[in-house]
């Protein structure tokens, strides 16, 4: 029995109120619900940045955000195929991984709907610590998956796929506008 990889693979599912990560808790196994440090503590906090600093942060944070939507699709359709490349699924995962990191940066004051054209909504700044724990969250199942992808066991990676969209669809619902591509 491998207890090692499943252990290493199964994630604990935090009270966001996201219906996919409810259904991802009631049919797959769990460990005990850790407590997640708010990663981003800062979001929305101090004087607002200057307009050139919301600029470039609006677009990094654009950026880095088309690029984990980049990295789940590749995780789905590698997954979701008979023959999964596992380097490729492990390279996404790197990417969410590090870009779910990098997102604590993302979101300072000034850095709204105020500043121009974004998809964050305003409910950011006005409900940093909610963000910020959802954020925490993903965080979270970003680095437990990543970790997983090191083991190569495409069986746990699959069984927890909904866990690491489930982290992300509990921002979109709630903090993202909806948005045309």
């Amino acid at each position: 029995m491998r207890i090692l990889p499943l252990a290493i693979g199964t994630f604990a599912i935090v009270a966001c109120g996201a219906a996919a990560i409810t259904q991802a808790r009631n049919s797959q196994p769990s460990i005990s619900n850790p407590t997640l440090p708010i990663a981003a503590a800062a979001i929305g906090v101090g004087a607002p940045v200057s307009a050139a600093e919301a600029a470039a942060i609006m677009k990094t944070r654009h950026d880095g955000m088309e690029e984990m939507g980049k990295a789940m699709k590749v995780l789905h359709r590698d997954l979701d195929s008979d023959d999964p490349n596992m380097g490729e699924i492990r390279s996404a995962a790197a990417v969410i991984y590090k870009n779910s990191k990098a997102a604590s940066d993302w979101f300072p004051a000034g850095t709204g709907p105020e500043a121009g054209k974004t998809g964050a909504k305003p409910d950011i700044w006005q409900n940093p610590k909610d963000f910020a724990a959802k954020l925490a969250g993903l965080q979270h199942y970003a680095q437990q998956y990543y970790q997983a992808s090191l083991t190569g066991d495409a069986g746990t990676l699959k069984a927890n796929e909904d866990t690491i969209s489930g982290a992300c669809k509990a921002c979109h619902d709630k903090y993202r506008m909806e948005t045309k591509h």
